[in-house]
């Protein structure tokens, strides 16, 4: 999957044991965070949907 925001893209896995609910750009330095309803910062800027929530 790819991490995106402001342009910059970074490939990384995304967890599937924990919810990431920070993460710092490297590009741009903004800390993202979920927005509501997500539950974590990578359903939001992930290009791959996360995995249902159990």
């Amino acid at each position: 999957m790819k991490f995106h925001y402001c342009g910059y893209e970074k490939a990384g896995e995304m967890p599937t044991n924990a919810c990431q609910f920070f993460y710092e750009c490297e590009n741009c330095k903004a800390v993202l965070k979920p927005q509501a309803g997500d539950c974590c910062v990578y359903c939001i800027y992930g290009t791959v949907d996360c995995p249902p929530v159990k």
